[in-house]
């Protein structure tokens, strides 16, 4: 009986290797926690990256952006500068962002029907060259004193440096007279900058300039 006890008790040895292969509850724990973290970590250098990568399309769409409305080329040369005066260079400068001066149908038929009552007065108009907004304003004064029935001199372009007139508008009247009076008020009314002046002569001199 001692014999088969003690061959009994041999057979119910464990093993040290079995027991080593089986993680205890706080190692499976803190596993679990470090594969937590590591997880946690690549999603936020995911969302950084992600973020970096938009931020730098919008500053560069910006700058795309910004650079067509400062300066582009359109076609023929020419240079458009926004809410700029511009300048001489080597390619012709227009302005952009200023609004054109104009003179509208409502206030020409004004403007026509008072005139009217001094017709026949002489006129010559000279306006500076190289800027269309100029020219567009020349050819409406001259329209409206025709059609008021006083008799154009003629249209000239002056190009010279330093210009003929810097600003707005300048008129050379030979003496007061009501016509010239009424034309001079109107055109300040309607928010033209001009410069009045007598001088020798029998004809109105109107010289225009640039807008600003």
């Amino acid at each position: 009986m001692a014999a088969v006890a003690e061959g009994t008790g041999n057979n119910q040895t464990a093993s040290p290797m079995a027991e080593a292969d089986i993680p205890s509850n706080e190692e499976r724990n803190l596993l679990g926690d470090i594969d937590l973290v590591v997880q946690i970590i690549k999603g936020i250098f995911t969302i950084l990256v992600s973020i970096a990568a938009i931020i730098y399309y919008l500053k560069r769409g910006d700058k795309k952006s910004s650079s067509n409305i400062m300066a582009r080329d359109i076609g023929d040369g020419a240079v458009i500068t926004q809410n700029q005066m511009g300048g001489q260079a080597a390619q012709k400068i227009e302005n952009y962002g200023l609004m054109p001066r104009q003179i509208t149908g409502a206030s020409a038929r004004v403007l026509v029907s008072e005139l009217q009552k001094y017709p026949s007065e002489q006129f010559h108009i000279q306006y500076v060259g190289g800027d269309y907004e100029v020219l567009e304003l020349a050819e409406s004064i001259n329209s409206v004193l025709v059609e008021a029935k006083w008799k154009s001199e003629g249209m000239a372009e002056v190009n010279r440096h330093p210009p003929l007139i810097r600003w707005g508008i300048r008129l050379f009247a030979p003496e007061a007279r009501p016509s010239f009076d009424f034309f001079l008020k109107w055109l300040i009314d309607h928010g033209f900058e001009v410069d009045p002046q007598l001088t020798n002569g029998d004809a109105l001199t109107i010289q225009i300039g640039k807008n600003r």
